[in-house]
């Protein structure tokens, strides 16, 4: 049975390096401290395959744009049901463990206290990360950026097993132009 969705939250942040990222901020930074993160986040096959960096604490989303991007996240409790690929340029999946229960989102140069925070139950999660092709301009967006205007659907689950990276509809490569 699959419970209703928490409230959309949407908002905009830039991406920098074509990239935000999905994180517990707090156990991540203190996981780098100590050298103790595991995973490449930009391994030779994260760039295009999977559009996605995982590392311990971590999620990268690649962004076609060096630019102002729209994010919808919600927060489920079980798993929602896909929706239609057809919609979607792109869909992956992964898991992201926050012990802190403190979701941070942001892009990579970002000023530290300027993130979004979302407070969740500590858990392991598994977020499912759809790039929509929208005609929603962000505001602030620089018109001579090139790249495509992709809306992040970003949907999470609390899940106690541990399931490898999985890509369930592959988008064009090139994709970012």
């Amino acid at each position: 049975m699959h419970s209703s969705p928490a409230e959309i939250q949407r908002f905009f942040l830039f991406a920098d390096h074509f990239q935000f990222y999905l994180q517990d901020a707090e156990t991540y930074g203190a996981a780098i401290k100590i050298g103790d993160v595991d995973g490449d986040p930009w391994a030779e096959e994260a760039s295009d395959t999977l559009r996605i960096g995982v590392e311990t604490f971590s999620i990268a989303v690649a962004t076609a744009r060096q630019d102002w991007v729209l994010i919808k996240l919600r927060v489920h409790q079980s798993p929602p049901p896909p929706e239609p690929l057809a919609e979607a340029d792109h869909v992956v999946e992964a898991d992201l463990d926050l012990p802190t229960g403190q979701l941070s989102v942001y892009g990579c140069a970002q000023e530290p206290g300027t993130e979004e925070v979302i407070a969740l139950p500590p858990s392991r999660y598994r977020a499912r990360i759809s790039y929509l092709s929208t005609e929603v301009v962000p505001p602030h967006t620089n018109d001579d950026e090139p790249g495509d205007h992709f809306e992040h659907r970003v949907e999470m689950w609390a899940t106690a097993q541990a399931t490898s990276i999985r890509v369930l509809k592959q988008g064009p490569n090139p994709w970012a132009g």
